[in-house]
């Protein structure tokens, strides 16, 4: 199975696609950008086997080097998230990149990695996509230490998913990607900044939370974060370096359309993208029209999964927390806000005083 010669596979997921508290699937990927499906749902071990004919990988995550237009695999490292996907199967959202040998960071031929939301459509029995073949890019640019994420819609009749192509060189995902909801990831790039003092490389990190399912930013995550036309605010820059480390901050979660942020009870209000937008009226049955099936309101929404509607209640924000270690050694906790869907999700423990 698979391709020889300095391959590995990356941690593995298991999924319990009919919920009878066994596992029937497994993903995972390689060093090769490969990922593997393995049908597991068999009571006998003997008949456990790669789920795709032929033993070939689901998906094949490929790049160019920078400059030309020779061909290489994007490693995968860390663990794919798999999340249900609301016409059937599942979107596995992954990131490729590597930190394992020396030549890995900087990268002595830079490419660009990228970060992918791939739909295993029911009855998939064959590689579903290799490189960014039927796939919407999310363009990004950032404002001000802010990473935004374009919000364009991905049209599961005809794509098979999203992928973000990191922009900076030698940035990659070498951290597992974390659920944060049921259509909720949050997912931490690393870069070199530049600064090389013959004993370390210098870091810049992006922390950002991202729709599984169409793969841009979540709404409202960062309030406060400037607009910017057809983006969302995915997450902020943070320097992973020897001698920085930045305090956390807390915001409590309020009811209405904002949140409590600090000791004055400041509310940030969480308003409409006037791009995506809940806020342009439009007339029933023109493109991208929605309309209040209890009133003659209609307004444009780009993608009504997301789109915030004058109508709708604007559901109480939660906080989202983490907590990150810096290269001197001192936490870092950030946080994102977002519905109350399902509670926390995922948990890892960080230190235990023995």
């Amino acid at each position: 199975m698979g391709v020889a010669g300095d391959n590995g596979m990356a941690m593995a997921t298991a999924v319990d696609s009919d919920n009878n508290g066994a596992i029937d699937v497994i993903y995972a990927g390689d060093l090769k950008g490969n990922i593997w499906k393995f049908n597991v749902s068999d009571a006998d071990p003997a008949n456990w086997k790669v789920a795709t004919a032929g033993d070939v990988p689901l998906y094949e995550a490929k790049s160019t080097l920078s400059g030309s237009t020779t061909v290489v695999v994007q490693p995968i490292t860390t663990v794919v998230q798999p999340f249900p996907n609301p016409k059937g199967g599942y979107q596995l959202v992954f990131g490729t990149g590597k930190s394992l040998e020396s030549n890995d960071y900087p990268m002595s031929a830079p490419f660009s990695n990228s970060i992918y939301g791939i739909w295993d459509r029911p009855g998939t029995t064959t590689t579903l996509t290799v490189g960014l073949t039927d796939l919407v890019e999310k363009s990004t640019t950032v404002v001000t230490n802010i990473r935004y994420v374009r919000n364009d819609i991905v049209d599961y009749a005809t794509k098979k998913g999203w992928y973000i192509k990191l922009p900076i060189a030698s940035e990659g995902v070498v951290f597992n990607p974390l659920v944060e909801g049921s259509n909720r990831v949050a997912v931490k790039t690393l870069a070199p900044d530049g600064v090389f003092d013959g004993c370390r490389v210098d870091s810049v990190s992006y922390d950002m939370t991202l729709s599984a399912i169409s793969g841009g930013a979540i709404f409202g995550a960062l309030p406060g974060a400037p607009e910017v036309s057809g983006f969302y605010a995915a997450g902020e820059s943070a320097t992973n370096s020897f001698e920085t480390g930045r305090a956390g901050k807390y915001i409590r979660p309020s009811g209405g359309s904002g949140v409590t942020n600090g000791p004055n009870n400041n509310v940030i209000p969480v308003a409409n993208d006037p791009n995506n937008n809940g806020t342009t009226a439009c007339v029933a049955g023109s493109a991208n029209c929605v309309c209040n099936p209890g009133a003659p309101d209609c307004v444009i929404c780009l993608d009504p999964a997301i789109c915030l509607k004058p109508w709708e209640k604007v559901a109480q924000q939660c906080v989202f927390r983490k907590v990150a270690a810096l290269g001197s050694g001192l936490p870092e906790a950030t946080f994102r806000l977002g519905d109350c869907d399902a509670g926390r999700l995922t948990w890892r423990e960080i230190v235990r005083n023995r």
